[in-house]
């Protein structure tokens, strides 16, 4: 017998999930509510991918499947465009979303993004409109602290623990996060019930009903956290950063009524500045000297230090996405240090 080539192998791997992500726009958007936003989506696998999806929920409210193709050969793109004006929306209301790509085996998510809509125009407060401060010198708002939340529970789905003792840890800090932050807005509507300062401005009793939904949210979310149901806690969660958005946008408004020293209810409004400028501070702490982003709250520092000792906080999750918080990075650094 005559040897006619070199020997050849043949190495047997396992097969994974597919690779995906959004490409546009690619991280959290601010748009107007009446915008067309366009998504895109691509995707990648080894053999043959079988399809691409978008899904996406209007406020927490139950979710959209949208078909992007993607189901012959190995590489796909698809886009979809979402008519934000079909759904109503108002300033601080909220588009979830993420994408999804599967093949013969397996399926993998992406992070998820949120679309904000905003005002129409942008009004400014007399500071802002002089220079003196800008976004250095605001607090951070509470629905940030509400995005981490949801972002850190659907990385739970996305990258689940290993084991269930890690598991119950995670749902330990993140219910009591979830609970701090819902304290915090108690607390705040608890002193303008004492003031009794909603009869004295529609603004600020849009204000105090928005607070009330996201609190009832929140509590139902913190539930579902202790539980370990993440998929239950989404739509409260969202529920939540929806209505603690709209709050934002309507103190926003108060804000630039006193700045002008117009409108009714003035000493109201200044009544109700002061009371949420109290309230952030005692869970924030400002850092102008680098003029980036403040502080979070003492809660999230908590949360933070003991990430390290849940083993496997989003393990694998190397390529998290870099706009998904503080919160999210650090939980991947936590789940890299253990692998």
């Amino acid at each position: 017998m005559v040897r006619l080539s070199n020997d050849y192998f043949i190495e047997v791997q396992k097969a994974g999930a597919p690779k995906v992500r959004i490409s546009r726009p690619g991280r959290d958007a601010k748009v107007n509510p009446i915008e067309e936003v366009t998504i895109q989506v691509q995707a990648e696998d080894d053999f043959a991918l079988r399809g691409m999806d978008l899904h996406y929920s209007v406020n927490g409210g139950p979710e959209k499947t949208a078909a992007l193709g993607g189901t012959k050969g190995k590489k796909a793109e698809g886009s979809t465009t979402l008519y934000l004006e079909d759904y109503k929306l108002v300033p601080g209301d909220i588009v979830s979303f993420y994408a999804t790509a599967h093949n013969a085996i397996a399926t993998n998510r992406t992070d998820m993004f949120f679309i904000q809509a905003e005002p129409f125009e942008r009004t400014f407060t007399q500071s802002q409109q002089m220079g003196g401060g800008g976004d250095a010198d605001q607090m951070p708002p509470v629905s940030a602290h509400q995005k981490e939340i949801t972002s850190a529970t659907w990385n739970q789905i996305k990258n689940p623990p290993k084991d269930k003792t890690a598991e119950e840890e995670n749902a330990r800090v993140l219910s009591g996060v979830q609970s701090k932050l819902r304290d915090q807005a108690i607390s705040l509507a608890g002193r303008m019930q004492v003031r009794d300062m909603s009869s004295a401005n529609p603004a600020v009793k849009s204000f105090a009903d928005d607070m009330a939904q996201a609190i009832e949210a929140m509590d139902q979310a913190t539930a579902k956290l202790s539980a370990r149901d993440w998929q239950g806690a989404l739509p409260p969660e969202q529920k939540s950063l929806q209505h603690l958005s709209r709050a934002e946008a309507t103190f926003r408004d108060i804000q630039v009524a006193i700045s002008r020293g117009n409108g009714s209810g003035f000493g109201t409004g200044r009544d109700l500045e002061v009371m949420f400028d109290l309230e952030l501070d005692r869970e924030t702490i400002s850092t102008r000297q680098d003029k980036t982003r403040l502080h979070p709250s003492r809660s999230v520092k908590t949360w933070r230090r003991r990430l390290p000792s849940s083993k496997s906080w989003l393990a694998g999750s190397r390529n998290s996405r870099s706009s998904g918080g503080r919160i999210s990075r650090r939980m991947s650094s936590a789940g890299n240090r253990s692998c």
